[in-house]
Formats: C-alpha cells, sequence, structure tokens
C-alpha cells in the first residue's frame, strides 16, 4: 500500500506501514481488508474518506490499462 505523495508514473510513492492485510471468504464471495489506524494518520473516523482499492486486471490476457483519473 503506497500514499500518493511522491507517486508518478514511474514511482509507486511511499509506502505505508504497516500494510494491510486481508482476508478471503470464498464461500460469501467476499473479501475484508484490515488497515490499522496508525498507517493512515490515526484519525478519529472516516468520515469524508474514500479508500480505493486496485490490481491489476486482465483483459483477454493482457493488463487491463489503468486511467490517470482511476475511479471507483
Amino acid at each position: 500500500m503506497y500514499e500518493k505523495t511522491g507517486a508518478s508514473s514511474n514511482n509507486y510513492g511511499i509506502p505505508i506501514n504497516p500494510a494491510p492485510s486481508s482476508e478471503v471468504d470464498h464461500t460469501n464471495k467476499k473479501i475484508t481488508f484490515f488497515i490499522k489506524g496508525s498507517s493512515i494518520g490515526s484519525p478519529s473516523n472516516l468520515n469524508g474518506w474514500k479508500i480505493y482499492i486496485s490490481t491489476w486486471d486482465r483483459d483477454m490476457g493482457n493488463p487491463r490499462d489503468l486511467t490517470p483519473t482511476g475511479g471507483e
């Protein structure tokens, strides 16, 4: 996980520590992410926050292009 500071087309940005972990529930088709508050500045709440989870996707066997603006 990286924060946007220092991110560019050639650099992921500053790594966030501790890194999040995840749990996959195949039966219920659910992925749960665990993000320690200390890794995102220990906010008192997440009101107004948007956290985007992304991964590389494949389209016809080729990596799908990422867009500069991203999206939900």
